[in-house]
């Protein structure tokens, strides 16, 4: 089993522009730890990126064999997400990323826009969106990089930022412009 530990609250609590509030939400009990299948690919991580950047920035995201999961949901009163079954995973056509986007009421355009492109890189519909290749690439080599969930996270994690902060303030731009640099940023 693999918790969250590795990253000092500092770095989860740095995020791109301004911090949504707090939210609250049926879902969350009494535990900051959320439990999912191991080996993350694109919507689990896009997934623990909002748990931890929007929702809960003291979250344990712990990953485990999906054989284990419902057990160590229940021992540690963790909440459950991208798991077939429970409130938190694919509803239809959207992905987990989704979900936990409206049943947080997470919406924004920056959210909405990187939900797409989880999307369509977690559904392998990459005519859909073209950042889905990149994504896809990026994750894929991740995975391949660090055999621990843990370090795979922590490293996905500023990319998750970076295309947050693409889906903000970037995605109007090419590689011949420059993103204005913000004092906020």
């Amino acid at each position: 089993m693999s918790t969250l530990n590795n990253i000092s609250p500092t770095q989860l609590l740095r995020v791109i522009g301004t911090r949504l509030p707090a939210l609250s939400a049926t879902h969350l009990q009494d535990t900051d730890r959320w439990v999912t299948r191991h080996r993350p690919k694109i919507d689990r991580i896009a997934c623990a990126w909002l748990v931890l950047r929007f929702i809960n920035p003291d979250a344990q995201i712990m990953s485990v064999p999906p054989a284990v999961v419902p057990g160590v949901a229940e021992r540690f009163s963790a909440i459950l997400f991208n798991v077939a079954g429970v409130t938190l995973t694919h509803r239809g056509d959207s992905c987990t990323s989704d979900t936990i986007i409206a049943d947080f009421k997470l919406s924004r355009p920056a959210l909405d826009l990187l939900a797409a492109v989880v999307r369509a890189t977690d559904t392998n519909q990459h005519q859909a969106c073209p950042q889905a290749a990149g994504l896809v690439a990026l994750s894929v080599g991740l995975s391949g990089m660090h055999k621990d969930d843990n370090q795979q996270l922590g490293a996905a994690l500023p990319l998750c930022d970076a295309l947050f902060r693409w889906t903000r303030d970037g995605f109007v731009e090419n590689h011949k412009s420059t993103l204005n640099s913000r004092a906020d940023a």
